[in-house]
């Protein structure tokens, strides 16, 4: 069963949005040490299984850019990225923005 849902927009290259829905799984099925992301829409299912959840995002994201779309939210923002203390002892699920020159 998953820990949280939460509900994003997607865009296609032609500015078409779509909707659709992350599933948080806290520990993963398959390996309780990895955690475990699952995105929903249009009747695809993307799936991740890593570390955290900040590295399994960019792995849908890598996919869904295979596919011409792109996610609307502050994970996948070039300028945001979680503490490496977020990483190595959390589950990546908070980021902050950086601005270049200034401390986070």
């Amino acid at each position: 069963m998953h820990n949280e849902t939460i509900k994003v927009l997607l865009y296609r290259f032609n500015g078409e949005c779509i909707k659709g829905e992350f599933f948080l799984f806290e520990e993963s099925p398959r390996n309780q040490d990895m955690v475990l992301l699952q995105l929903q829409f249009d009747e695809q299912n993307l799936s991740s299984q890593n570390e955290n959840f900040f590295n399994a995002l960019l792995d849908i994201r890598t996919d869904l850019e295979l596919m011409n779309i792109q996610i609307a939210c502050y994970g996948a923002a070039k300028n945001v990225y979680p503490t490496t203390m977020q990483l190595s002892m959390g589950d990546g699920r908070k980021a902050y923005k950086h601005t270049l020159g200034h401390p986070a």
